[in-house]
């Protein structure tokens, strides 16, 4: 799962899926063998993407989980400047819009 999350508050997340063997650790091992969908984050975990912004003083940051079947997410890492445009270009999500909004000054 990648999520990506801004200063003023908006979050979207993508999940990304195979059943690839090859790209069970890794998904950048196989781009081909992935597909993806827009998720909804649970209102805890974008509690504590936003907790995490505010408190490095980041803008933005792309964050990892990964997410088990029973549905718990499980915090892998935040890169704020991670990739996210891709995942626009598959899923339509407006994630170019949020960051801009962040980049100039509209967070509200």
């Amino acid at each position: 799962m990648r999520v990506v999350a801004t200063k003023g508050g908006r979050i979207h997340a993508v999940a990304i899926r195979t059943q690839d063997p090859r790209v069970r650790q890794d998904f950048r091992t196989a781009y081909d063998a992935l597909t993806y969908e827009i998720t909804a984050v649970p209102d805890r975990v974008a509690s504590s993407c936003r907790t995490y912004l505010r408190t490095l003083g980041l803008e933005m940051g792309v964050f990892d989980f990964a997410v088990t079947d029973d549905g718990t997410w499980w915090f892998l890492e935040c890169g704020p400047g991670a990739q996210w445009a891709w995942l626009q270009e598959e899923t339509g999500a407006p994630i170019a819009d949020a960051v801009a909004d962040t980049l100039t000054g509209e967070t509200a």
